[in-house]
């Protein structure tokens, strides 16, 4: 359905390369090319990181270390960047009925029949459905689902924040990151998507549109920007920088930081742990801006409409 959807696309009339790269005046509905570009490949990168997880190959904790927490990261920044500053109730209308209403119908009536059907070649357990369809729901116990649970709760929290101005705002969704990575909540992904949050409001206020129209993308640039990102996925998967990353928790830590006490008082260690996870968002935004503002197309294309019809 999505190669026929992307085959319409093609005979579309097409807005102007320029344009609809950045956005703007001439683009389709505003989209920005770059972004859907950002999307597709992204999400072959986590498609590549299921097939060597699924198939046990050599170098599947390198490609995880490298690929899980970038694509995560950025498609956070890349949701914020598309999510209005000041959304109003149409835009909560979409959300509902493009990620809230599929995904109560994934876990209500799709996980438990049909794909359990194709996973387990058996009738469905209809006796035990209620309590998977409860742990579906509110744990998100299937991992593609996290991160439509996560976006929910960041466009919502993010609308919270809205009439705040825009430091603050960051500064909000940092210390909301750094005492909601300790929490340990499961429900709806909750400790998951409060530690991205960050990326989510950088995403929103971070100058996209100024940084992609004032760094003309050129071979040079695309050559230097895979230079750039190569030698950090390089330096951050490498044994000599194991002692550092074993360390930096890939989403939440609670479960990571220390919790031992001296005289019934908790280590620094662990009131500070916050940092690595703040350092994690960092490293992958860093990452995610190199992608974006160096190498990623942006062009309008077979890719571009392969990404704008992804849920992010």
């Amino acid at each position: 359905s999505v190669l026929a959807i992307a085959l319409a696309l093609a005979y579309r009339r097409r807005p102007s390369a320029e344009a609809a790269a950045v956005g703007g005046e001439g683009s389709d509905s505003d989209r920005w090319a770059v972004l859907d570009n950002a999307k597709f490949w992204l999400m072959l990168g986590v498609i590549v990181l299921q097939w060597t997880n699924f198939h046990g190959l050599a170098g599947h904790t390198e490609v995880s270390n490298c690929l899980s927490p970038w694509c995560t990261r950025s498609f956070a920044f890349i949701s914020g960047a598309l999510w209005p500053t000041e959304p109003i109730a149409q835009d909560f209308h979409g959300t509902t009925i493009k990620i809230a209403v599929p995904l109560l119908l994934h876990c209500t009536v799709v996980a438990p029949t049909i794909l359990f059907v194709v996973k387990y070649h058996t009738a469905p357990d209809f006796h035990n459905m209620p309590q998977n369809v409860w742990h579906r729901l509110f744990f998100a116990e299937e991992p593609e689902t996290w991160y439509l649970f996560a976006l929910i709760q960041w466009r919502f929290w993010a609308a919270l924040l809205g009439r705040i101005g825009l430091v603050t705002r960051l500064v909000f969704s940092l210390v909301l990151a750094a005492i909601g990575g300790y929490s340990g909540v499961t429900a709806l992904m909750f400790s998951r998507a409060i530690v991205a949050f960050p990326m989510f409001i950088v995403g929103q206020i971070f100058p996209l549109h100024a940084a992609l129209s004032r760094l003309p993308q050129t071979r040079i640039s695309i050559a230097l920007g895979v230079i750039l990102l190569g030698s950090l996925c390089a330096v951050q998967t490498c044994e000599a920088s194991r002692w550092l990353m074993d360390g930096i928790p890939v989403h939440d830590w609670a479960a990571d930081a220390p919790i031992e006490t001296v005289d019934g008082v908790k280590l620094v260690a662990w009131r500070v742990y916050w940092f690595r996870g703040l350092f994690r968002n960092m490293l992958e935004l860093v990452k995610c801006l190199v992608f974006l503002l160096l190498c990623c197309p942006r062009s309008p294309g077979f890719t571009a409409d392969f990404g704008k019809h992804t849920l992010y």
